[in-house]
């Protein structure tokens, strides 16, 4: 299934949400803790083995949220957990009073994966649309809700406090400077039996990582056309999903449209989102690239931004 299908299913469903269905779990084994799971370090000079691949789910009002952020084991019953201040986990632990209950779902469904990677509005729910999606069944846990495929069950709690994260190779080519992230604390770390670690080798573009950006982008162009038909496509180089630039095709460019993408959840997080309004090919980088260097209108931007090509 395509990235464009995946997500205009997305969106299609994402307005007629089915309840759970919950099946009988497989047999689980319970591990000491993080580090009795076979982390690999990828790089030499990543700080440690980590968890890169796994499903942060949180309730909120009776809504599951999804996140996926790097998990840097700190012992056995404590992780660094590396998530942006302005993420949606980031954000819930700011308004929160207390601890945040949270369950990680490592090796699950690949629908699961995709509804937590993408950047939906707050109230979606990002369990019941991978169920719309793909038929994904989950089983009851101690904590909230995993796909039955799940390989690794990871229980805890966030609070406040906060604790300095390693270094990390990422897609840029460069390392990741250290800084403060939340801390989780560890309840209970389980493992299917004859299960496997699932993870993901983080490097240059394009690799998986890409891809999987690339898809929920795609998500998100159908949302916005939803409120603004004459948008006729947007695109992202292979960077430029997680450098924050994209290109955008309408049948027009008019102020509405502008604010509508500086306002937007989701685009008005790019660094720089180029506008144009002809037969320009936005999937061919030359021809954008060359369309950018000979466009009269290209000073017009709006702070420093949005340009208009």
């Amino acid at each position: 299934m395509s990235a464009d299908t995946l997500a205009e299913r997305a969106n299609r469903f994402s307005r007629d949400i089915t309840q759970l269905s919950f099946t009988e779990p497989k047999a689980y084994e319970t591990l000491e803790g993080l580090e009795s799971l076979p982390l690999c370090r990828f790089h030499d000079d990543d700080t440690a083995g980590s968890i890169n691949l796994g499903c942060v789910i949180t309730e909120h009002s009776g809504i599951f949220h999804g996140g996926i952020y790097r998990i840097e084991p700190a012992g056995q019953k404590r992780a660094i957990i590396h998530c942006a201040d302005k993420s949606g986990l980031g954000k819930a632990l700011a308004e929160a009073t207390g601890d945040v209950p949270v369950t990680i779902a490592v090796g699950c469904s690949p629908f699961l994966v995709f509804t937590c990677a993408c950047s939906f509005p707050y109230d979606s729910d990002a369990l019941r649309l991978a169920s719309k999606l793909g038929g994904v069944k989950y089983i009851r846990t101690s904590g909230f809700p995993v796909p039955s495929d799940t390989r690794v069950i990871i229980h805890g709690a966030i609070g406040h406090e906060r604790a300095k994260g390693g270094r990390f190779f990422n897609h840029t080519g460069k390392y990741t400077e250290p800084k403060d992230f939340p801390v989780i604390n560890i309840k209970s770390v389980q493992i299917m039996r004859g299960g496997f670690l699932q993870t993901m080798i983080t490097d240059i573009p394009p690799t998986e990582n890409v891809y999987l950006g690339q898809a929920a982008a795609r998500v998100n162009f159908y949302r916005f056309r939803d409120g603004y038909s004459a948008v006729r496509d947007i695109r992202h180089p292979e960077v430029g999903v997680y450098g924050r630039l994209c290109f955008v095709l309408a049948d027009g460019i008019n102020d509405i449209l502008l604010k509508r993408l500086k306002n937007d959840p989701f685009y008005g997080r790019f660094s720089k989102i180029f506008v144009f309004d002809d037969d320009t090919d936005i999937n061919d980088m030359a021809n954008v690239l060359w369309r950018i260097g000979n466009s009269l209108r290209f000073g017009r931007n709006i702070d420093g931004k949005i340009f208009i090509v």
